[in-house]
């Protein structure tokens, strides 16, 4: 029963998926990317009096799991799924090639790519 695709299971069962499948996600394949230096400038989740994140979605998308409110919020950092300790910034090479040469050799593809239709 539990080979079959989520969406062909039972509700129930379908939601149970669902979290085995984010907890997955979370364990082997999405990496924090709060532990840079400059999380204190990030933005904060902000909780108002009446508790209506509880029911219903905020407009910064804050609270949709509730014990990492900040988590897929507006203004907040995705998670990666490389860890940021394995990443490195290219700085001589940060500009090479450059946006441009690469948005006109697509372009250039791409009116190519026309041309034999």
């Amino acid at each position: 029963m539990f080979n079959r695709p989520r969406y062909k299971l039972p509700i129930p069962l379908a939601l149970l998926k669902q979290i085995q499948f984010r907890n997955q996600l979370r364990k082997q394949n999405l990496h924090d990317t709060f532990q840079l230096p400059d999380h204190g400038k990030l933005h904060k989740p902000i909780s108002d009096g009446d508790q209506t994140y509880l029911t219903k979605r905020t407009i910064n998308g804050s609270y949709n799991d509730f014990e990492h409110p900040e988590m897929r919020m507006a203004n907040t950092r995705f998670g990666h799924n490389v860890s940021l300790s394995d990443t490195a910034v290219d700085i001589p090479n940060i500009h090479n090639p450059s946006r441009r040469i690469v948005s006109e050799v697509f372009e250039n593809k791409l009116d190519e790519s026309k041309q034999y239709r």
